[in-house]
């Protein structure tokens, strides 16, 4: 989310009606205010009616804007076909990426069935134009109308400009309008204000102030709005008091700008934030992961969800799933937290929407070595795979113990290996690993195919599978009518000790008996040239059974 000034930053310098500077702010000298602030947002909006310049003149606007570096947003007043088709050309012309729209205006207030059949009438031109209509929250509709208007027209094409203080005249407060209005939300208008009683007690003034020094929770509505992942801009807006001359009132909105701009700042530094997106985040292992990104502060991410399930699994954590359209072209890391069967066709509607240098980090070699994962030159790509707490891991409480996956509390390494891309892709790649593994021992670095050797070879083809014969062998003793108490505290037992034996842990060794039992039974138990499962070749295989349906 990026901060913006708009034409309503300046209202008294840009003229209210009776108070009129001898020179008023122009739509140019807004670019200008913007650009020396270092932003690159600038919004116009009703007060600098952009239809009155000419078609010369705002080219000459788009012009300007493009040699400061800014981008430009276009707003208007009176929803009725004619203006807004009128704005959309205005629009268009400038690149704005929607048309801010107060409904209503001096001689104009329709009700809520007009306001659907009209937009439902120009839904075709908005559509064409590919210009999102965000309707302001502008005292007389309360949110819930407004939520009802966007579903009966186009929920993609129709959101929301939220003003963070509009909606006090339809008796509404900022939370409750932002609990309903925030999914739908692309432009923030931040604007600050106070309610204070009267000398007299028989009622309250609301007034504006400079942001961050009113009743509004900037950074919880900022935090909200990023959660949901369409709101793309915020621009300051500005009520201050009148002095007893215009060029005074003046003054005092400018100290009121400059103030506000060293209070927001800070909360969009995005020099050091990492915007990401999980795909797959109400899964398995989605789930995981969210409850660590939840901790930082340093990244923004966005969730992506689409079964029911995981949907209500994201709900649970306060966590609101996103559009993919809206987040994937502004993320700097994907994150693909879906099964192997699915990945491919799911990095196939994903990857060619990403931006140029992003990166794409995924948690499992198999797809990445099977080549089922969409590909891109511009783009960077990370494996990253933990490798669980082991057993031998002390943990001071027993509880940290038993975070037997990791990722809770007990320590555990991880591999990250970089497949295609810059040392830098690997470094950001290496970063979030070790942020959504997190608590983190040791990280190691490998090729893919080293990971791929790693698991499914060693782990899965080998491990799990002789430790799945262990488990039917304990099954059997069980059955055979040995207790399970008994047979579960001996097997676990010897199991520890012998891996203790194996990997060093203790410098000890098996019984001669022991050597000998086993040196008897390896034949009966494994085929010659078991090791195969090793080969390159035969890892591909088996990558290409767990990739495929």
């Amino acid at each position: 989310m990026h901060l913006g000034l708009s034409s309503y930053s300046f209202p008294w310098a840009v003229g209210v009606p009776g108070f009129r500077p001898q020179t008023p702010l122009s739509a140019f000298d807004l670019l200008q205010k913007a650009a020396e602030a270092g932003l690159r947002v600038v919004q116009f909006g009703d007060n600098l009616p952009l239809h009155t310049l000419s078609a010369d003149e705002r080219a000459a606007l788009s012009r300007q804007a493009r040699q400061l570096g800014l981008r430009l947003e276009v707003g208007t007043r009176r929803l009725t076909p004619d203006n807004l088709n009128a704005y959309l050309s205005i629009a268009r012309q400038l690149g704005s990426p929607f048309l801010r729209m107060v409904i209503d205006d001096a001689d104009y207030h329709p009700g809520e069935n007009e306001v659907i059949r009209t937009i439902n009438e120009c839904l075709p031109a908005l559509r064409e134009q590919q210009i999102i209509l965000a309707l302001e929250n502008h005292d007389r509709f309360p949110a819930a109308s407004l939520e009802r208007i966007i579903r009966a027209t186009d929920p993609d094409g129709v959101g929301i400009c939220l003003d963070s203080v509009n909606s006090l005249g339809a008796d509404e407060g900022s939370r409750e309008v932002l609990r309903i209005l925030a999914p739908y939300t692309v432009n923030f208008h931040v604007k600050d204000f106070t309610i204070r009683r009267v000398e007299h007690k028989m009622g309250f003034v609301v007034e504006g102030c400079p942001a961050g020094q009113g009743l509004l929770d900037i950074p919880e509505t900022l935090a909200e709005l990023a959660r949901h992942g369409r709101c793309r801009t915020a621009t300051l807006e500005v009520w201050s008091n009148p002095e007893p001359t215009i060029e005074a009132t003046v003054a005092r909105e400018t100290r009121w700008v400059q103030q506000s701009l060293e209070y927001l700042k800070p909360l969009f530094d995005q020099k050091n934030m990492t915007t990401i997106t999980l795909v797959g985040a109400g899964g398995k292992m989605g789930c995981r992961l969210t409850d660590n990104f939840l901790k930082y502060s340093h990244y923004q991410v966005h969730y992506l969800e689409v079964s029911e399930r995981g949907i209500d699994n994201l709900a649970s954590r306060g966590v609101t799933v996103s559009r993919q359209k809206d987040v994937i072209p502004l993320s700097d890391v994907v994150i693909l937290a879906v099964p192997d069967v699915t990945i491919g066709s799911i990095s196939e509607g994903i990857i060619p929407h990403m931006k140029p240098g992003a990166l794409v980090l995924t948690l499992d070699p198999a797809a990445p070595l099977d080549g089922v994962i969409a590909h891109r030159d511009d783009l960077g790509y990370v494996i990253a795979h933990p490798c669980h707490p082991s057993i031998f891991n002390w943990e001071p409480t027993e509880a940290a113990f038993r975070d037997f996956y990791g990722g809770i509390s007990a320590k555990q390494s991880i591999v990250v290996a970089l497949m295609h891309g810059t040392e830098e892709h690997y470094q950001l790649g290496e970063k979030v690993s070790q942020d959504m593994y997190a608590p983190i021992r040791d990280t190691h670095r490998i090729t893919l195919e080293q990971m791929a050797i790693l698991e499914p070879a060693m782990v899965e083809t080998l491990a799990q599978t002789c430790m799945e014969v262990v488990r039917e062998g304990y099954d059997r003793i069980v059955a055979l009518g040995v207790p399970e108490a008994a047979a579960r505290d001996f097997v676990l037992g010897h199991l520890r000790i012998q891996i203790a034996v194996l990997f060093k842990e203790v410098n000890g060794s098996f019984s001669d008996a022991a050597y000998k039992i086993s040196k008897r039974a390896k034949p009966l138990l494994f085929r010659d040239n078991w090791e195969r499962i090793f080969d390159m070749d035969d890892i591909r295989e088996q990558v290409r059974d767990i990739t495929t349906k």
